[in-house]
């Protein structure tokens, strides 16, 4: 599956039966890269139809009729031995793609699990002050860094 901007391929190191990845054409180093700042809403509208389109695409390998999920995460540190060697160097392999997980019925956990906890510090939970500090400190950043 493909369009102008993006293209799908079944992931070669596959976590999950129909484990796709949608990458960008263009290259970005990740979701927060300031040149997506310039693309216009064709790009955007583009992006967001196919990881839709494959997302319902993938529920049929779910098992669940009822509430199918497929989730979807963007993680762009793919390091060589070569670029570790290599620190500050321009070269790497990092660009912009997302996975599409379809997520079996039979690989759920039931609450209180959290799929987002692989990326939490154990025990670690904010107080309401540690919250707002953080978001005031996201909300004064400017997005258009110099």
């Amino acid at each position: 599956m493909a369009n102008e901007h993006f293209f799908a391929v079944l992931s070669r190191e596959s976590k999950v039966k129909g484990h796709t990845l949608v990458i960008s054409r263009r290259h970005f180093s990740g979701i927060a890269d300031n040149s997506l700042l310039d693309e216009g809403t064709e790009f955007k509208a583009a992006f967001f139809n196919m990881m839709t389109e494959i997302a319902r695409k993938l529920t049929c390998l779910t098992g669940d009729k009822h509430f199918p999920k497929v989730y979807t995460m963007s993680i762009c540190e793919h390091w060589t031995e070569e670029e570790l060697d290599t620190a500050g160097k321009s070269c790497h392999t990092e660009h912009l793609h997302f996975h599409l997980l379809p997520r079996p019925k039979v690989m759920r956990i039931p609450y209180p699990y959290h799929p987002e906890s692989m990326f939490m510090l154990p025990d670690r939970e904010l107080s309401s002050e540690e919250l707002e500090k953080t978001r005031n400190t996201i909300l004064a950043k400017d997005i258009h860094p110099p």
